[in-house]
């Protein structure tokens, strides 16, 4: 048998399993062999040809949401331009492991939670020296309550959001799924949407809810927190995107409560820490859209 020509063959390209290198590789590879797939034999007929035309259209339909070389975050039709996206891409490289500091995609998977010395950490997870460990997300914001029309604080502050690229959503379905006991396998929300709440007021104290402080606005570029303007985070609205630091911790079931501490079950949920504001999405003008002539 000739053997195949070399036009004709699938890439061999290896994919490296280190996170820095994986999507590219993975893209490269799909392209190579995307094109190989659709490409044409001359002795085909013109049916065969069409065929082929329509499978190509088909496949690359199909392919719309995944990632591109020229598109690693898939984020092509977010109407975000390249320069914004190339921030999103720094911020997702960024882990500072002496501090605890990781985006979702990097958060190792051997972490403990804390121990009760000073402070009980018991429910966090914590770096070796028993500081929490903070998660960076980048992500849409769906809704967000930090103070009432009245002007008082809420008890508890929070924002709903969608992370930007669909790649943390999976790390952070993991991150649920891995560090909860038992261990799960679920998906955490079918819409995409992740919460992360923070209590303003102290467990058992009658004194009123405090403000939340930690909001910075980094639209023109992130700096440590002290150089960054402080952003009123009641400010915050729909589509808006920020870069979430999120508190890993246990979240205990109510009908476990009998059950002694060391073999209780958990689930894990996100502790809103701080935030910053990458992007400010412009007012949402609720009567533009189709004329009503009715």
């Amino acid at each position: 048998m000739a053997p195949t020509p070399t036009s004709k063959r699938r890439s061999t390209a290896v994919i490296d399993p280190a996170e820095d290198n994986h999507r590219k590789q993975r893209a490269r590879v799909d392209h190579d062999h995307d094109s190989f797939t659709h490409q044409s034999d001359g002795n085909n007929s013109g049916e065969d040809k069409a065929n082929e035309q329509k499978s190509s259209i088909a496949a690359h339909v199909a392919n719309m949401d995944e990632p591109t070389l020229e598109d690693p975050l898939n984020l092509r039709n977010s109407g975000l331009n390249a320069e914004f996206i190339t921030r999103i891409s720094g911020i997702r490289e960024y882990k500072d492991i002496n501090r605890g500091v990781y985006y979702v995609t990097h958060v190792p998977d051997d972490l403990k939670f804390g121990k009760e010395y000073l402070f009980d950490m018991s429910n966090f997870l914590v770096r070796p020296d028993n500081h929490a460990v903070v998660v960076w997300i980048v992500g849409r914001l769906v809704s967000a309550l930090f103070q009432y029309e009245d002007g008082a604080w809420p008890e508890q502050a929070y924002i709903t959001f969608t992370p930007l690229v669909k790649e943390d959503m999976r790390s952070a379905t993991w991150l649920c799924n891995h560090y909860a006991m038992p261990q799960q396998d679920t998906e955490l929300n079918p819409f995409g949407t992740l919460f992360a709440g923070k209590f303003l007021k102290r467990y058992g104290s009658e004194k009123p809810p405090v403000q939340f402080r930690s909001a910075y606005d980094a639209t023109s570029c992130m700096k440590k927190k002290k150089e960054m303007k402080p952003y009123n985070p009641a400010k915050l609205k729909q589509d808006d995107i920020v870069l979430a630091e999120l508190r890993v911790r246990k979240r205990h079931e109510a009908h476990t409560s009998d059950v002694e501490k060391a073999s209780r079950p958990y689930k894990i949920s996100f502790q809103l820490d701080a935030l910053s504001v990458l992007f400010v999405a412009p007012e949402r003008d609720e009567d533009t859209g189709v004329p009503i002539s009715f």
